[in-house]
């Protein structure tokens, strides 16, 4: 036999010996770090084993000190070097070092990613002191290293740098290297000053057929405020330039978009161009301060048009300015009656921000409950309060389901206030429809105590098994305590199929579970998985302080958080996977 075959027999004698004697199986008290492994705490202290509570805090970075790091950032050993460019993220600064600062502009040039990463982020670090050693690389043969080499002017700029710190632009333009060019009109767009010269260039020798300048000069001349600004407004008497104004404009600060608000409501009119009616309306997108008002005649004729993308648009600025538009309300009524679900949907939502005089709008949005835009009309109804009470009574007593699903969204957000319509909405709960009873289920809670000749109903529909456990626990979490008290007699001693349902509502209702927390923690030894599982969620979900946390909070009573630990100790050895792997995480944040 060959020499190498023995030697490989022999090493895997070793490992052999190696797996049957030479690990020692953890004692009771074995923890790491001051926290126990995961997949061992429940047998552990099923066991009697003492677990630390909380784990202790980790030590807070150690301060790095840059000289230090720099010295290792000059290291030959590849993983040391790597360890202090890591680090030096953690630096607002790093000092100007020569030596570094000549390996990080070789860097530059090489076609590593990681290297050219590394000079890159460095290169920002070190700033502006570094520019003198920087500058020969700006007329360097390679175009992607001249590239490279703006992209560190730029981030030194957007880093709070001088535009002094900057080489003349002007040369890069003309760049046989489209990335060159690119990243100069990037650095313009970013804030630099005023020069005449770069926006003769930019008017004078872009072209469309450049597309990557062509589709960023406008934002490089919004970029050199208010001159620029100035191009960009000239742009706008001229047809072939227009778009291009319009583009720029867009992209400027909103406080220099105040003073063109009034020259763009011409264009918004102008019923001739479509596309250019939606350009100006997408720049009022971005600014909407100053004299807004100015601009409502333009924007009542574009909702009279025809044209689905401005009534769209207009729609769009006239949500944004709120309370603002109410001298559209005329037009916005009339677009109830449009057909169209989106459009009756965005203009029933201006109405309710706006709440106009309730004469005027609250019959046109009745008519919209009929509509596709329903949902939207009535929110609108409910934000018009006590005046809207005929109109959805009128929904209930004479409309067609989908209107009384509808009007139930403006009852919810009635709330109390809606309570006269509470016998239209308990009557709803056993409806044959589903999706209708569920809306009235979840709708009644919010009426308050004019809503309790309702709960048998509600807990009815709580059992209802077309309606997931996930659904009927939002019923259940609405209703708060007259359910929790009939379900907790149910689950002592209702019939099997009863008690599994009220587990599965409880495993998805947050914070709901710890009125019962002993009787559901007994289902935790079910024969069935499923009901083990329901029982180990609702008791952990016990802890949760609202159905927004993802988790268990840490302002949950400290003696509940005590109970739920010791019983799911003492049932963390369930033969299935899932349901271990809840009780392990659990147990690992209530071990901190």
């Amino acid at each position: 036999m060959r020499t190498h075959h023995w030697i490989g027999i022999l090493v895997l004698l070793a490992a052999a010996a190696w797996f049957a004697f030479g690990q020692e199986e953890p004692s009771p008290g074995d923890v790491r770090d001051g926290v126990p492994e995961p997949e061992a705490a429940p047998a552990l202290e099923a066991r009697g084993a003492v677990l630390p509570k909380k784990a202790p805090k980790k030590a807070p970075p150690a301060a790095v000190d840059p000289k230090e790091l720099v010295a290792r950032m000059l290291s030959e050993d590849a993983r040391v070097q790597a360890q202090a460019f890591a680090e030096a993220q953690r630096l607002e600064k790093l000092p100007f070092d020569k030596a570094l600062v000549r390996r990080l502009v070789g860097w530059l040039q090489e076609e590593n990613r990681v290297l050219t990463w590394r000079a890159m982020s460095g290169l920002r670090k070190v700033g502006p002191p570094a520019a003198a050693l920087l500058a020969p690389l700006l007329a360097h043969e390679d175009g992607r290293v001249r590239q490279r080499t703006l992209g560190v002017h730029r981030m030194w700029v957007r880093d709070g740098a001088s535009h002094d710190v900057l080489p003349p632009l002007r040369p890069f333009l003309d760049d046989d290297h489209p990335g060159v060019r690119e990243a100069a009109m990037y650095i313009i767009a970013n804030g630099i000053e005023y020069d005449e010269a770069i926006a003769a260039w930019l008017l004078d020798e872009v072209r469309p057929a450049d597309n990557l300048l062509y589709y960023t000069f406008e934002s490089a001349l919004a970029g050199m405020g208010g001159r620029g600004m100035a191009h960009l407004i000239a742009m706008l008497d001229d047809p072939k330039m227009i778009y291009n104004g319009l583009g720029g404009i867009r992209t400027a600060k909103p406080a220099a978009l105040k003073a063109i608000l009034p020259r763009l409501a011409p264009l918004i009119a102008d019923e001739r161009d479509e596309n250019l009616q939606v350009a100006t309306l997408k720049v009022l997108l971005f600014t909407l301060e100053g004299d807004v008002e100015a601009l409502l005649p333009a924007l009542r004729t574009a909702l009279r048009g025809e044209s689905y993308p401005v009534r769209t648009h207009a729609l769009m600025v006239l949500e944004q300015m709120g309370e603002r538009a109410a001298p559209a309300v005329p037009e916005l009524v009339q677009l109830l009656t449009s057909g169209d679900a989106r459009i009756v949907s965005r203009a029933a939502g201006v109405l309710g921000d706006v709440k106009a005089s309730p004469d005027v709008v609250l019959p046109g949005l009745r008519a919209a409950l009929g509509t596709d835009g329903g949902l939207a009309a009535g929110r609108a109804l409910g934000a018009y309060g006590a005046a809207a009470l005929p109109y959805l009574r009128d929904a209930f007593d004479e409309g067609d389901d989908d209107e009384r699903y509808f009007a139930l969204e403006g009852v919810k957000l009635l709330g109390r206030a809606a309570a006269p319509l509470a016998p239209r909405v308990i009557a709803l709960i056993d409806d044959t429809d589903s999706e209708l009873a569920v809306q009235a289920a979840l709708t009644a809670p919010r009426l308050g105590p004019a809503a309790d000749p309702g709960i048998p109903a509600l807990l009815r529909r709580l059992h209802d098994d077309t309606l997931s456990p996930a659904r009927a626990a939002q019923i259940l979490m609405a209703l708060g305590a007259p359910a929790e008290k009939a379900l907790l007699q149910q689950l002592r001693g209702g019939h099997a199929g009863r008690r599994e349902r009220i587990l599965a509502l409880l495993a998805h209702a947050p914070g709901r579970s710890g009125f019962a927390l002993d009787d559901v923690a007994k289902h935790m030894q079910h024969d069935d998985a499923q009901v083990r599982f329901d029982a180990v969620r609702a008791v952990i979900v016990s802890l949760w302080a609202d159905p927004s946390n993802t988790g268990i909070s840490d302002r949950t009573d400290p003696k509940l958080r005590r109970r739920v630990r010791t019983i799911l100790v003492k049932h963390g050895e369930d033969s299935d996977r899932e349901i271990r792997q809840w009780i392990e995480r659990a147990l690992s944040v209530l071990n901190r």
